[in-house]
């Protein structure tokens, strides 16, 4: 039994020895790894964080005059810059490059006029503007060649 004990010490030892050796680099010092980056807030379900600039602004104003898109257009093309997450069940094919429209809930105005009870309150965004936002995907398109439509209720201009 003391053998098998003493046989089992060694093994133990010996595989110390080789994970304390995997550790080393080449010149004896040990390897440095990466760390990893900071974790950010996470991504909300059913959306995608992303950085777009705004292509293009479709002018036309909803007709109920209690929607704030009433008072200022509301639904723009946006390219994709960057892809920063994705939330858990998150629907779409967004990829950089890709041109998408959203329709963006404050509308696409200042909203101290329009919204003035919303803090903070958001500058606005115009052709040509960077931003980052969460985009909510409202699911596959209901009938063919119908394209995914996309919402943001807030972003930081970039």
């Amino acid at each position: 039994m003391k053998v098998i004990t003493l046989l089992g010490c060694g093994i133990i030892a010996v595989l110390a020895l080789s994970c304390s050796a995997a550790k080393e680099g080449t010149d004896g010092k040990e390897a440095q790894m990466p760390k990893p980056a900071e974790p950010g807030p996470g991504v909300p379900p059913n959306h995608c964080r992303i950085i777009g600039t705004i292509v293009s602004i479709d002018e036309m104003l909803a007709p109920d005059t209690d929607d704030p898109c009433s008072k200022a257009p509301c639904v723009a093309t946006v390219r994709i810059d960057e892809v920063l997450g994705y939330g858990s069940g998150f629907i779409g094919m967004i990829g950089s490059g890709k041109e998408i429209k959203v329709r963006f809930q404050t509308t696409l105005a200042p909203t101290r006029d329009i919204l003035p009870h919303l803090m903070p309150a958001l500058p606005g965004l115009q052709s040509g503007s960077r931003f980052q936002a969460d985009l909510r995907g409202s699911g596959p398109p209901m009938m063919e060649g119908q394209e995914d439509t996309y919402s943001v209720n807030h972003y930081e201009p970039k």
